[in-house]
């Protein structure tokens, strides 16, 4: 039984990997795309250069709550799609590792 938890940890982090390699290029292209073509967008929701980026900040809020698809840019939107699509991908596997070390644990196998 000791295997099964193994594989699911595994699997996990072969997707969660890329899908967080996936989610921090797609995030730097859209910060990219939208500071360079929406720049009053962009001062509205730009993250303190001082802090470490983070899921909290006002440009991920402005992802992840869909708000990007206000801006009327075909290619600000699909570069948003596709940091939605990676996030919950990466959120995902996460939870599948979380997941596949705990409940062995609680069930004590």
């Amino acid at each position: 039984m000791t295997t099964l938890p193994a594989i699911g940890f595994a699997l996990s982090a072969l997707v969660g990997a890329p899908a967080l390699a996936v989610l921090a290029r797609a995030s730097r292209d859209f910060d990219r795309r939208l500071k360079s073509t929406h720049p009053h967008v962009w001062a509205r929701i730009a993250p303190d250069p001082r802090l470490a980026p983070s899921l909290s900040s006002a440009s991920a809020r402005f992802i992840m709550r869909g708000d990007d698809r206000e801006v009327p840019d075909p290619l600000l939107t699909a570069l948003g799609d596709r940091c939605h699509r990676a996030g919950y991908w990466a959120m995902s596997a996460f939870l599948g590792a979380v997941l596949s070390t705990a409940v062995p644990a609680i069930l004590g196998g």
